[in-house]
């Protein structure tokens, strides 16, 4: 018969095994938090921007508000090549190409690799307050004013009378957009409207 004064010794044994286990054991750090995000680089820049930043995936591209365009590279931030100031205007970028919007209506297509005019086209739109890139086309849009200019040649596509155009998207061969507050749902090839959409309100 086992003596009973053993089994406190046995409990000290396993409570001494177990801390020696204990110490021997690797930890495992836990992961950091990526909160706060850790800046690669920081620029200030001298003036406000005239519209949000745009990428083609290669560089990054600011509008500022004195009308002058500067690409940066992404994992430095050194400037690559600024264009000279002119009107304000929005910028918008695809791999292959960066389009420049005046606000006066102008549409600027520039050699992404420097900064370099390839074609300049003037339309009718006034206050632009929307662009869109997509594919090989760019939409604008303004106070008054829709208008579609081709990417590769700045060929005009269409120019349309129309007023307060905002929010413009694409979705297929739809092109859909806000006029005076009403949705107006358009073919992307022409402009042709296809139908509005009022709300019960009236607004």
């Amino acid at each position: 018969m086992r003596s009973s004064s053993a089994r406190p010794a046995l409990g000290l044994c396993l409570v001494g095994l177990l801390a020696v286990l204990a110490c021997g054991r690797t930890l495992i750090p836990a992961p950091q938090s990526p909160f706060p995000p850790k800046s690669r680089w920081e620029k200030v820049l001298d003036l406000p921007l005239s519209s949000p930043l745009a990428s083609n995936g290669t560089l990054v591209f600011a509008a500022s508000s004195d009308g002058s365009v500067t690409a940066f590279e992404p994992t430095t931030g050194v400037a690559a090549w600024t264009r000279p100031p002119g009107a304000p205007a929005t910028v918008a970028a695809r791999a292959d190409f960066v389009v420049v919007v005046e606000d006066a209506g102008a549409v600027w297509g520039i050699n992404p690799a420097n900064g370099a005019t390839l074609w300049q086209t003037a339309t009718q739109v006034a206050n632009v307050q929307s662009v869109r890139l997509v594919g090989n086309r760019v939409f604008l849009g303004g106070q008054s004013g829709l208008a579609a200019v081709r990417v590769s040649t700045g060929e005009l596509q269409f120019e349309l009378q129309a007023k307060d155009v905002r929010d413009i998207d694409v979705a297929g061969d739809t092109l859909v957009c806000l006029e005076e507050g009403v949705l107006v749902v358009r073919r992307r090839d022409d402009g042709d409207a296809r139908f509005r959409l009022t709300s019960p309100e009236g607004h």
